[in-house]
């Protein structure tokens, strides 16, 4: 009876023992899975991330190239009120030689 009981035993022990190796594959697996999903997923974000950077790389020449043309602007404008300044000033004197004369 001792001998049936052990091999009883051991027939137990060893389905157990299957039964636990096909769980812990099947947890690998869908651990794996997992993995591979969350690595697409961050390879994913990734790209997003980088699309973005450029964007935003693009946007922060283009507003660069703005406030430079911007101060250009700026300065011819001033250049040219100087210019209408003193083209008034001088319109003045001559409106005054003439009014003189």
């Amino acid at each position: 009876q001792l001998h049936s009981s052990l091999a009883l035993q051991r027939g137990r022990y060893s389905k157990d023992m299957a039964d636990k190796r096909e769980q812990n594959k099947s947890e690998i697996s869908q651990l794996e899975s997992l993995v591979l999903s969350s690595q697409e997923l961050v390879r994913k974000q990734t790209r997003r991330y980088m699309k973005q950077m450029d964007k935003l790389v693009m946007s922060d020449t283009a507003i660069e190239q703005l406030i430079t043309d911007i101060q250009k602007l700026t300065n011819e404008i001033n250049v040219i009120k100087k210019k209408c300044q003193l083209d008034d000033r001088n319109t003045v004197r001559v409106a005054a030689e003439d009014d003189k004369k």
